[in-house]
């Protein structure tokens, strides 16, 4: 037997291998903790905690950034990060008049019958789209994506995704022309 093994299986002492090994990175047993708040407002559109929590890893700090580009800025786009990698990130486009959910997703994935589709929504295992009618300047309606890039388990996203798709449009609705009263 080895050195401090005494008694112990090898899947025993392999395990006490790994756990020391990585003692320096993430300690035994724990691993990395969440430090930070899960976000309450997602750059500027405020959003249920409780409904994102399962998207956000072990950090310290959570990043957002805001930008808009593409022609006459059409499209306003939302990243959030934890230890710089994304963790969400949220595009908003000024669609024509027949842009549809079909076309929203096609845009994302290349398997379009991947996407589970209700209604103006689709989710698949890393994103969701809803579209909706928002007369403005720059368009008739109005599509939103949410992509999840580092999601390690597909069913938690589709199922988190299914929830905060619709409860970010609603807020995020507001802040457009069609949804300001």
């Amino acid at each position: 037997m080895g050195i401090g093994t005494h008694g112990m299986s090898s899947r025993a002492t392999w395990a006490v291998a790994v756990c020391l090994a990585g003692a320096g990175l993430v300690g035994c047993g724990g691993g990395l903790e969440r430090e930070y708040a899960v976000p309450d407002d997602l750059c500027g559109t405020g959003v249920d905690p409780d409904l994102i929590e399962p998207l956000f890893p072990a950090g310290k700090t959570v990043r957002q950034s805001e930008s808009t580009y593409g022609p006459d800025d059409r499209m306003q786009a939302c990243d959030v990060r934890v230890r710089g990698s994304g963790v969400l990130n949220i595009t908003g486009s000024w669609r024509e008049e027949d842009f549809t959910v079909r076309d929203a997703v096609g845009e994302e994935i290349q398997n379009v019958p991947y996407a589970d589709f209700s209604g103006d929504q689709a989710v698949w295992d890393a994103g969701a789209v809803t579209v909706f009618p928002c007369d403005g300047p720059k368009g008739r309606r109005y599509s939103i994506v949410v992509r999840i890039p580092q999601q390690d388990d597909a069913e938690v996203g589709k199922s988190v995704l299914r929830e905060f798709i619709g409860a970010y449009a609603d807020e995020y609705k507001k802040t457009l022309p069609c949804g300001k009263s």
